[in-house]
């Protein structure tokens, strides 16, 4: 490769010849043995020619963007092709990764790449519209894509680029408005992220921007690599970091959702699975950060008697968060998050406000996503059962404010909750725990008859309590208009 460059840069040859070579390499590479075979001089000579390319590509801004556009796009696939060689000879290979950064590659690549930025600032500033498919788009996504080959399972590398583009051109690509330029750079930072580049993303002054454009990219259709970020991030104990960059109810639930998965021991990603054994992120700043947003949540929902999705993820959440050992003082201790969930669970049972989850005829439901607002009853029942385990005071407090009447309530088959009455069994176990005062309240509540339900008129049945004692299905005796 070396050898046919030098002979393009010393003729000066036109950039389409260089391009055809290039792309005869970058077919090549595409074999493990093949990348092998590069030498470090292949590497210096794709480096040179970039450096040249950035020298015209430099006139060019300086001109504002005014050159002829056929310079510009013979320029735009020449660095292309550059960027697609060096990607392609970095797959699986470590030495070839130690040889792009150790000769400088991945600045050449990252200069280039703010000046295409730059480039379609002017591009756009001027009203023109940039294709989806144009060559500074297509310049950028490939960039990226060297820069992710060279760090893959790197450490080394992984430093040298990290601090090569952190945190502006990191920001300026999250920004450009291209998702799959915005995608390919949170392959580069999921690769790149550990403790010490997650503190450095959650402390830096572009923080805010950075963690929305991501977390808003995560909640697009086909995104991948941002959810993998933000399970990283979660991992690493930035959840409120997080959560306050956005205020969009679907990248709440996500950031939800995963920060959940971790508490479970279970998540979205095998990567982030590993790491959750140790609970890392859930410190007692995240729990806190969970806290106040139930607890602001369930007061917008009794306003507005509306169950939301966003309090039925809240809730699921304290409910996982709750069931570890280490963190369940720390909650408890939270009587505030208590009564909250207490009363709304009151509110939830006096209206019986439940969200309904509608099923097409030609979908199935297992393909239907997670309603969180239809399974709220189940995890603040779950959440309450947990909170009051061995604890008096908790169990006091859910007798004082109406809780333990609202448990019993829910004590039946519900076909949208399957497991409520199993959680609501708990849930009256931990509260009679060692609470005379629980066990005595619940001894004296007595029978007052069946709740009439004109359903069951209309199906010519009744519900009344028979001989035992017990409740009874039975037959209605024919009316007058019916002889």
């Amino acid at each position: 490769l070396h050898q046919s460059l030098e002979v393009y840069l010393e003729r000066e040859l036109r950039l389409t010849d260089i391009c055809q070579d290039l792309r005869k390499h970058t077919e090549d590479l595409k074999s493990a043995e093949k990348r092998l075979a590069v030498e470090l001089g292949d590497f210096n000579a794709v480096r040179t020619l970039l450096r040249r390319l950035a020298d015209n590509i430099a006139v060019l801004l300086k001109s504002r963007g005014l050159g002829l556009p056929s310079d510009l796009e013979s320029l735009l696939d020449c660095v292309t092709e550059c960027f697609r060689v060096v990607r392609n000879a970095c797959v699986a290979n470590q030495a070839n990764q130690n040889a792009a950064v150790h000769c400088h590659l991945h600045e050449s690549t990252i200069k280039i790449l703010q000046q295409i930025l730059s480039l379609r600032d002017i591009t756009v500033s001027a009203g023109l519209h940039d294709q989806d498919n144009s060559g500074s788009l297509v310049a950028v996504r490939v960039g990226i894509q060297l820069l992710g080959n060279i760090v893959t399972q790197n450490k080394t590398c992984q430093e040298a680029v990290w601090t090569s583009c952190f945190p502006c051109v990191l920001g300026r690509v999250l920004s450009c408005g291209d998702v799959k330029a915005m995608e390919y750079m949170c392959m580069l930072i999921f690769n790149c992220l550990d403790i010490e580049q997650g503190m450095q993303l959650a402390t830096c002054s572009d923080r805010s921007d950075i963690v929305e454009s991501i977390v808003k990219l995560s909640t697009m259709d086909g995104a991948e690599w941002s959810v993998l970020v933000l399970e990283r991030l979660v991992s690493l104990g930035h959840f409120p970091l997080l959560i306050d960059a956005t205020t969009d109810t679907d990248a709440r639930l996500l950031l939800i959702d995963i920060l959940a998965g971790l508490a479970s021991g279970t998540s979205h990603s095998e990567a982030t699975a590993s790491q959750a054994s140790g609970l890392l992120a859930l410190t007692k700043d995240t729990v806190n950060c969970v806290c106040t947003l139930f607890e602001s949540t369930s007061e917008a929902v009794r306003s507005s008697c509306i169950v939301s999705s966003l309090l039925g993820g809240l809730a699921n959440m304290l409910s996982c968060l709750s069931a570890q050992e280490h963190l369940l003082a720390l909650l408890q201790d939270r009587q505030d998050v208590l009564a909250h969930a207490v009363s709304t669970l009151v509110s939830l049972v006096q209206t019986d406000a439940t969200i309904q989850v509608q099923v097409q005829p030609t979908v199935s439901r297992d393909s239907l996503p997670v309603d969180h607002g239809c399974s709220l009853k189940c995890d603040l029942v779950r959440l309450i059962g947990n909170l009051c385990y061995q604890n008096k005071s908790n169990q006091q407090l859910v007798r004082e404010t109406g809780g333990i009447p609202a448990i019993l309530s829910v004590c039946s088959i519900d076909d949208s909750n399957p497991f409520i009455r199993e959680w609501a069994v708990f849930a009256i176990r931990n509260l009679c725990d060692g609470n005379v005062e629980n066990q005595a309240l619940i001894s004296q509540l007595e029978q007052c008859g069946i709740a009439d339900n004109p359903l069951y008129r209309q199906l010519g049945v009744e519900v009344c309590i028979g001989p035992s004692g017990k409740p009874m299905i039975r037959k209605l005796p024919p009316q007058e208009d019916d002889k």
